[in-house]
């Protein structure tokens, strides 16, 4: 699953219910002017010792879960995935119900001020006094009894960490374990495992680059004799077999000297370096500071032509990383006209920062989808590895795109705003929240999780099959047949539906804990609208929600229950037999996006800019695009 970032959302809920409950000892008549929530949490002292309990408990379950995360131990733990995954059920009730309760009191002070504002004062505030304390004691809000049902529910689940503490004291172990079996999964040889199938066109394109003096003499430039190529692709595409086949190729043996070194993302100067010696020397060589190593380099290539493949470069932080590389490739400097670099890496960006560090004109292979060259099975897990070690933010940006159909094309601004409905963007000051986004796909691209397409992206056919099954429990799709829901987990929050079924369409009531679907409705006989009033009574936590379909001409009023949603994108696709959008009932108030696209003529100018009698239906909406096209 996308990791679970415990820490924010805990915190922000124990803080907001431990603020509300500060000045509960306070005379009640003292403090009539307080807002709607702290109003009616001054009688909810039963929420006191829930909440002391959750912030006693709320490091050892930041510690189990980090623990798990790192170490990937719920994999084998069926018992802590399950606990995790109540955890996070817990979480997300209690979240909501704060959200709803936001919303409350913007419109409690909405209302109050409105009665100030029509009212003298003395005869406002005196009788509201005393009037306010018969009117708490006889009602409460049920949304402040939903927040301590989801509190108590909440230290219920944490109660049950201590079941699992002594997952502590392997974890570090295991995970030093898993560090070290992954480095040695991951070490590469020259000696090639695998038949050269499907990539003879690249391995000629490479062995083409090694007979052709590419790199030319330009003045004093620090690595004038040097040229460098780049492969680029995911892993278990080939690109280590393909370089095990040219490194063992007779056109080699005209460099005087060869080194192959694996790096993996166990990136370390000195130990590069090293390798790089023991590859020409076969000998380790001891101990030595960063000047010893680069000088002992430096003088086993001075003015000797030599071949360096670099096998399986990560990135860690590009201007580090650059920093560090500049110190691996100084020594090299000494060698003669004709040396070469070959690099691997699954990184756009790694092959950028090389070219950067010796002023090379960027010249990269890129590698596409060969299941030829590797079964599925070590394809499958190389690209597992990429998932495991991106950042959580990225984790979770990244799975959410698993639940859209295959070949689906995203745009670029409109992705962003769904992880901004989402809640996964992290805030950073001085920056929009379109712009971290941004910066996010951008990583993602660079990491070549996604490629272009005509100006939209999306994700290359083995990257779409890996990740939908690594990420199944939270991100799932549903198509026509009824089978394939019965296979979808109720973990699940994330959803994409392509049906014509409507009783398919029915079914996704009972995933309660849903956050997104998308729609991909085909039929022009049946009513939709009757479909979505039982989903919108049913899935009341959507913060987005996205409909393509060729018969949808009103939206239904029951819209307004879904209180938490963000981001909303209709989309009428215009054909022969198709409707446009006629209908919008008024929308909720957390809606940050619209997009319509396939409106109705009247409906556009209903809701145009300059006004309308139905503009104040979507005036509080502040990202708003409605075209008839």
């Amino acid at each position: 699953m996308a990791e679970l970032v415990v820490s924010p959302i805990m915190e922000k809920i124990i803080d907001a219910c431990s603020d509300y409950l500060k000045d509960f000892s306070k005379d009640c008549l003292k403090d009539y002017h307080k807002d709607y929530l702290k109003d009616q949490f001054r009688w909810q002292s039963g929420m006191k010792e829930e909440l002391e309990r959750l912030r006693e408990n709320h490091p050892k379950i930041q510690a189990v879960v980090f623990a798990a995360n790192q170490a990937q131990l719920n994999d084998n733990n069926g018992d802590l995935n399950n606990w995790i995954w109540h955890l996070r059920d817990a979480i997300d009730e209690a979240d909501d119900v704060l959200d709803e309760l936001k919303y409350m009191n913007q419109e409690y002070i909405y209302d109050e001020t409105k009665k100030r504002k029509f009212l003298p004062s003395f005869l406002f505030e005196i009788p509201r006094k005393f009037f306010k304390i018969g009117e708490r004691a006889l009602k409460m809000d049920p949304n402040l009894k939903r927040l301590e049902e989801a509190v108590q529910k909440l230290d219920r689940v944490s109660a049950d960490v201590t079941t699992f503490l002594h997952l502590l004291d392997n974890a570090k172990q295991e995970q030093k374990e898993q560090k070290v079996d992954f480095y040695r999964t991951r070490e590469t040889g020259y000696l090639p495992k695998n038949g050269l199938i499907g990539r003879l066109r690249e391995k000629e394109l490479v062995m083409e680059w090694l007979r052709n003096p590419s790199n030319e003499h330009r003045g004093t430039d620090l690595y004038r004799n040097i040229s460098l190529l780049s492969i680029v692709g995911h892993g278990g595409m080939g690109k280590t077999t393909l370089l095990q086949h040219v490194y063992k190729d007779e056109i080699t043996r005209e460099f005087d000297l060869k080194m192959w070194v694996c790096v993996s993302n166990n990136f370390d100067v000195k130990k590069v370096i090293a390798d790089m010696l023991e590859s020409l020397k076969k000998e380790r060589p001891r101990s030595e500071t960063l000047v010893a190593l680069q000088g002992r380099l430096e003088e086993e290539v001075m003015s000797r032509k030599f071949l360096l493949v670099l096998d399986d470069i990560w990135e860690e932080d590009e201007e580090k990383d650059k920093s560090k590389w500049e110190d691996v490739l100084a020594p090299l400097a000494s060698g003669s006209f004709g040396s070469k670099i070959l690099v691997t890496t699954r990184m756009d960006s790694v092959a950028l920062m090389f070219a950067k560090v010796i002023n090379k004109e960027e010249e990269i292979v890129k590698f596409k989808e060969n299941e030829g060259l590797l079964g599925q099975n070590s394809i499958s897990s190389n690209l597992r590895l990429s998932y495991i070690v991106l950042p959580k933010h990225l984790q979770n940006c990244f799975a959410f795109c698993c639940m859209s159909p295959q070949n689906h094309t995203f745009d670029k601004g409109d992705l962003i705003r769904m992880w901004i409905a989402l809640g996964f963007i992290q805030p950073s000051q001085g920056m929009t929240m379109e712009d971290i986004g941004g910066r996010y796909f951008d990583v993602l691209v660079e990491k070549t999780f996604f490629e272009k397409v005509r100006g939209l992206y999306k994700m290359q056919d083995l990257i779409y099959e890996s990740a939908s099954k690594f990420f199944a429990q939270e991100c799932g799709k549903l198509v026509t047949d009824e089978e394939s829901s019965l296979k979808i987990p109720e973990t699940i929050r994330h959803l994409s539906i392509q049906t014509k079924n409507l009783s398919i369409l029915r079914k996704i009531q009972k995933f309660k804990h849903l956050r997104s679907v998308f729609l991909f409705y085909e039929d022009f006989n049946q009513d939709l609208c009757s479909a979505l009033i039982e989903i919108f009574k049913a899935l009341r936590c959507l913060r987005l929600l996205y409909i393509r379909t060729h018969k949808l001409e009103m939206m239904p009023e029951e819209i307004r229950y879904l209180k938490h949603l963000r981001y909303l994108k209709i989309q009428n696709v215009l054909s022969l037999h198709g409707t446009r959008l006629r209908e919008l009932p008024k929308l909720p108030p957390s809606l940050k996006h619209l997009s319509i696209l396939g409106c109705h003529p009247d409906l556009f100018e209903r809701y145009r800019e300059d006004g309308g009698s139905d503009r104040h239906k979507i005036a509080h909406i502040p990202q708003i695009h409605i075209s008839t096209e």
